[in-house]
């Protein structure tokens, strides 16, 4: 048995510095050398990030400070997103993030909500969601607050923390503009990796998190490169908001979507388009009409989707982009890079032989990832933008049985299943499919046994303890002073 000794991640960006914290944090204090060969950024300046709670999570597992992303990353606070325009136009809906309602006489909220809406009641699903109501009112969560959120920050600013981090907990960091994967003879597996100034990075289990570019690809054998409908990337930047409301805003348009987040320095405009139908320059305009004001431009980038076929080969792991790419909304990309990091860590293997690992790797991680595209899928699936052939061939593109299934009992009985490998729980998904315009046909029975008048009471009763709530929370603004005023 031969221990494992030293893991080299290849990567320069945010999918190879999580990766590096995350080892040191899981395997640091047993000796694992762990060592970042550094290769460009293929992203330019401007890139965004809108996470959801399970990135904030995984941060403090990493032993991330928030003060310190907040800092870093001109971050501010995200606790829902709203959506306009996916249901057509001048249509918009809300999705606070963690818990809707609460639990009446023991059984689940929402069945009491679809029952009351059929008698008459004229309250939207989101109005149950602390997280949206105060994301509403521009209030965010205090100093120990409980409340589920994530954050929206500048992602060059947090690469920068994640690497400073990184080195001071004494991971090696080698600049490289290439990489070459030099293979063992006998047994195939990569024995090194050879650099473009001649030097030479040797280690037991090697990590690709070069994102899209895969430059550990010749290692990890072939990728499914997949179609995709939005497969160019608009990055700009507007003013700062004057009041930014700790929430991410994302726009349905006749060619792709929108997304604005509100740092602290500036507001990030991210727009996936379809470039088969839409010219650049057409895009730029797109863009700066929706946001409304003139904007700066980052770059337009493409964004080729794919599926690494067998993410672990050998002593080969790819992770985040590098094993696969996709959609970017419901924080879908951070989703994906923590899984892949999450399995990595999990399954880390005992000795030099990792065919164990690599095979339950190679099953769950893709379901994970599938799973992840569902929630894109559900968005494609029911829109409401009639009239535009981009969204029409969404509405009517095949979708994978999982999917059908849930969309299927979701709208007869308001159920949503989860599955084994979920990243998005119950409640994500009632708020989603309740705001795309999903109204269950009937509700479970069960709750009929409790006397209406009880029922309405305790909603009503809800609704005053969520008021209560909001109006006891800091601004938006205060709460990001006293976040980042914070001691250790």
């Amino acid at each position: 048995m031969t221990a494992i000794r030293k893991a080299v991640i290849v990567g320069g960006g945010i999918d190879a510095w999580m990766a590096a914290n995350a080892l040191w944090a899981a395997f640091g204090s047993t000796g694992l050398a762990i060592e970042v060969v550094e290769t460009p950024m293929s992203v330019p300046a401007g890139m965004a990030c809108a996470s959801t709670p399970q990135f904030r999570n995984f941060l403090s597992l990493a032993g991330i400070a928030e003060r310190d992303l907040l800092r870093a990353g001109q971050a501010s606070f995200c606790l829902a997103q709203r959506n306009i325009g996916w249901r057509g136009e001048g249509r918009s809906f809300a999705r606070g993030y963690g818990h809707i309602g609460a639990p009446i006489a023991g059984l689940p909220f929402l069945p009491f909500w679809l029952k009351a809406r059929q008698h008459g009641m004229d309250v939207d699903l989101s109005a149950f969601s602390v997280g949206a109501i105060a994301a509403g009112n521009g209030r965010a969560p205090g100093a120990g607050a409980s409340l589920d959120y994530g954050y929206q920050f500048d992602l060059a600013g947090a690469v920068a923390l994640l690497a400073a981090a990184g080195r001071h907990r004494g991971v090696v960091a080698i600049a490289a503009n290439d990489v070459t994967p030099n293979h063992d003879g006998t047994t195939g597996r990569l024995a090194s990796l050879r650099l473009d100034d001649g030097r030479t990075v040797d280690g037991d289990i090697f990590i690709d998190a070069t994102g899209g570019e895969a430059r550990l690809s010749p290692a990890l054998g072939s990728a499914e490169r997949l179609t995709d409908d939005t497969d160019r990337l608009l990055l700009a930047s507007a003013p700062r908001m004057q009041s930014p409301h700790p929430l991410v805003t994302v726009i349905a348009l006749p060619h792709g979507w929108l997304s604005v987040i509100a740092l602290r320095d500036r507001t990030a405009v991210c727009m996936r388009f379809a470039g088969a139908l839409l010219s650049d320059d057409a895009a730029a305009r797109a863009a700066t009409e929706c946001v409304g004001v003139p904007l700066h431009p980052h770059g337009i980038v493409p964004h080729a989707k794919h599926r690494r076929l067998t993410p672990w080969t050998g002593n080969c792991v790819a992770i985040g982009e590098a094993a696969c790419t996709g959609s970017d909304l419901d924080g879908a990309d951070l989703q994906r890079l923590q899984v892949s990091i999450a399995h990595l860590v999990s399954l880390f293997p005992i000795d030099t032989e990792m065919a164990v690992e690599a095979a339950i790797y190679n099953e769950r991680v893709p379901l994970h990832f599938d799973r992840i595209e569902d929630v894109m899928g559900a968005r494609r699936r029911r829109n409401g933008r009639t009239g535009e052939p981009f969204w029409d061939a969404a509405r009517a593109a095949p979708i994978c049985d999982p999917l059908a299934h849930r969309l299927s009992i979701f709208a007869r009985r308001g159920l949503a299943p989860l599955y084994q490998d979920e990243s998005f729980g119950e409640e994500d998904w009632q708020s989603l499919l309740i705001g795309m315009g999903v109204m269950p046909e009937s509700y479970d029975p069960q709750i009929d046994r409790v006397r209406d008048d009880d029922a309405i009471g305790q909603m009503q009763s809800l609704l005053g303890a969520i008021r209560r709530t909001v109006e006891a929370m800091p601004a938006h603004e205060q709460a990001l002073a006293a976040a980042m005023a914070a001691r250790a």
